[in-house]
């Protein structure tokens, strides 16, 4: 379904099998992270949350390098919800 999106957004064929791949092998190693200390409630939610920031800052870096744009509109407006 990701795939299909981004297609149809214009998001190139290569980039679009990057971005799915990407997302694919993170999301893998995060649920073996997960299963790892399913039975430690603090580690579970520690995990949880580094494995948040990652896509986060996957997310960041994809739109920095892909729409310098955008970032820069981005990046202005959370400076405005932190000082405002």
């Amino acid at each position: 379904m990701a795939r299909l999106v981004l297609l149809r957004l214009g998001t190139g064929a290569a980039a679009t099998e990057q971005a799915v791949s990407l997302f694919r092998r993170h999301d893998e190693e995060q649920l073996d992270a997960q299963f790892a200390v399913h039975n430690d409630e603090a580690q579970l939610i520690q995990t949880a949350q580094e494995t948040a920031a990652q896509l986060r800052e996957l997310f960041e870096t994809d739109i920095v390098h892909s729409h310098p744009a955008a970032a820069l509109r981005a990046s202005e407006k959370a400076g405005m919800h932190r000082n405002g």
